[in-house]
């Protein structure tokens, strides 16, 4: 439910008011005219909804956390070393991937649950340990 913000349009006596959700949600609006607001009577329509606080995201995770690649002769774009497929999950895609030497394909993952493959290229890169 994070992120959505309620908005309320075209405030003026006797008019209908159009009150849904600002700020990317896909909820449905409702139009609320003069006596049906909700609150039981009135003429004016009145925005009800509580301001929703912004959930805090969770960093993509990438599976397998680990992988050990043989290195080729070709640098990139070039890459023909071992491959290995690699998963991302997370909250708020697309997701951009890169690689410090190798190829990586496709570089921008559009969905969580997506895979790339990193190739290994000519160079050797180890990655530090956790």
């Amino acid at each position: 439910m994070g992120g959505c913000r309620y908005s309320q349009t075209g405030r003026s006596s006797g008019s209908r008011v159009r009150i849904g959700p600002g700020g990317g949600c896909n909820n449905g609006a409702e139009d609320l005219g003069p006596g049906d607001d909700d609150s039981g009577g009135g003429s004016k329509p009145t925005a009800t909804g509580s301001p929703v606080p912004t959930a805090t995201p969770v960093p993509p995770a990438v599976s397998p956390a680990r992988a050990t690649l043989f290195a080729g002769i070709g640098d990139p774009p070039n890459c023909n070393g071992s491959g290995q497929t690699f998963v991302v999950t997370g909250e708020r895609p697309p997701f951009t991937v890169a690689t410090e030497a190798g190829c990586v394909e496709p570089a921008t993952l559009a969905a969580s649950g997506d895979s790339f493959t990193l190739s290994a290229g000519a160079a050797l890169v180890t990655s530090p340990s956790r």
